[in-house]
């Protein structure tokens, strides 16, 4: 068994004392060798038990602030532990202070994207109603080509502000577990259909055709309905919005054991692979200017996930640059 540092050092110590008082004893003074013998055994065991002593309870005294630190969070602390285990307690102890500053500084540099990407998507929108609300009142609301127009135009960029201010808001509850899940009972299918025929108008402004596929004629699920539909919503809009014209939007859903699984296909333009591991981000844009040109506020999918999640179910993305993308995700069925 490994000896404790403590006694090591006492040990080495009180062998050099021992060899120099041998040393002394049989150079000054005129001894029998049983009288050196018995000196120096004395002195060893009086200089080894002393230091040994020290070392416990001077050194290991001043180490009690540090020995505290790395067992702070234990609910047992076993006071005879040795300096061996001490020392590579600390250097545990010295990783995970790493790994939790290294938590900290990806947090904060987290933190700064976010702040600098709220920025800019708040900044578009508000510099557009006061460049409209100032030709107004200098004198365009008196001229009838542009008056109504550039209120419309306002009007749009405050939805648009209203928009983002809602998804901020909504990200900022399921991040911080404040989401609350209002589970219940319902058919997907018919929340599908239902969603499907609300954004008919936008397919076909885009001129992309919804197709709802069915596997089952029930698919009943225990989930919040309301945020399901907010899923929908975001899913099959992404799909339309990058679809190609002439295009089509497939939303299927199936029963696959104890899951329900919804897959919403499009035949657009795809996302190039680089991008994918990306596209569950806050504010990340496959397509900057397509997406703000419609109104996207870059926090969707990322909400989607957190949804999803938060129902402890899965979505899954992929894609083909050029050929379009399919987004599936699991629900639980009853």
């Amino acid at each position: 068994m490994e000896l404790k540092i403590s006694t090591k050092l006492a040990l080495s110590i009180a062998l050099l004392i021992t060899f120099f008082n041998f040393i002394l004893l049989v150079f000054t003074f005129n001894l029998s060798v049983y009288k050196v013998l018995t000196i120096v055994l004395a002195v060893f065991l009086f200089a080894f038990i002393i230091i040994r002593l020290f070392f416990q309870n001077f050194i290991e005294k001043h180490l009690k602030r540090i020995f505290n630190i790395i067992y702070a969070d234990k609910t047992t602390m076993k006071q005879e532990n040795s300096l061996v285990n001490l020392l590579n307690d600390a250097e545990k102890w010295k990783s995970n202070q790493q790994f939790d500053l290294d938590n900290l500084q990806k947090q904060n540099n987290y933190r700064k994207e976010f702040i600098g990407n709220l920025s800019h998507e708040l900044k578009t929108p508000l510099f557009s109603i006061q460049g409209y609300i100032e030709t107004l009142l200098d004198g365009g609301i008196n001229d009838a080509n542009i008056n109504i127009a550039y209120l419309k135009k306002a009007v749009n960029n405050i939805e648009r502000l209203s928009a983002i201010v809602k998804d901020v808001d909504t990200i900022a509850k399921v991040e911080s577990d404040a989401l609350n899940l209002n589970k219940t009972n319902f058919n997907i299918l018919d929340l599908v259909k239902n969603t499907s025929e609300n954004l008919e108008l936008f397919a076909d402004k885009n001129d992309v055709e919804l197709i709802v596929n069915e596997n089952s004629k029930s698919a009943k699920v225990f989930a919040d309905k309301e945020k399901i539909k907010t899923i929908l919503v975001n899913l099959i809009t992404n799909a339309i919005k990058y679809g190609k014209e002439n295009g089509t939007t497939n939303i299927l859903v199936s029963v696959v054991m104890n899951r329900v699984v919804v897959e919403i296909s499009d035949n657009g333009i795809g996302i190039k692979e680089d991008q994918l591991p990306r596209v569950f981000e806050r504010f990340y844009r496959i397509d900057s200017n397509r997406s703000r040109e419609q109104g996207g506020s870059g926090l969707g999918l990322a909400i989607v996930k957190h949804i999803i999640e938060a129902h402890n179910e899965n979505i899954n993305l992929k894609s083909t640059f050029g050929e379009g993308t399919i987004v599936t995700f699991t629900l639980k069925k009853i």
